[in-house]
């Protein structure tokens, strides 16, 4: 599911990239807004539950979108993207006193 809404980012930022004449960091910065972020999104709770086939379609994906330039050529592979992603959260969620997971429970 993830690997087709994915593939429907890439096709509208096909049509609708050229026209907007958006180019470089611009257009680097609209794909991480909407792809990377959905392939990222939540990646934590089901990463472990794909299929090496979703995998692949996902890498596919961003190697189409590094071929299409709306990402940089040195992109981080998929496995470094969603690691990444993980460790973001655990920092946010660890280093933050006034995260849910802090509070202690009022007796």
């Amino acid at each position: 599911m993830i690997a087709i809404n994915c593939m429907t980012i890439v096709h509208k930022l096909h049509l609708y990239i050229p026209a907007r004449g958006l180019q470089g960091r611009a257009l680097w910065d609209v794909t991480h807004a909407t792809l990377v972020s959905q392939i990222t999104y939540a990646s934590s709770s089901w990463r472990g539950f794909i299929k090496a086939e979703e995998t692949a379609r996902l890498n596919a994906i961003l190697s189409k979108a590094r071929r299409f330039g709306y990402l940089p050529t040195d992109f981080q592979p998929l496995d470094n993207l969603l690691d990444a992603s993980d460790e973001s959260h655990f920092t946010s969620t660890r280093y933050n006193p006034q995260h849910v997971v802090h509070q202690s429970p009022t007796t």
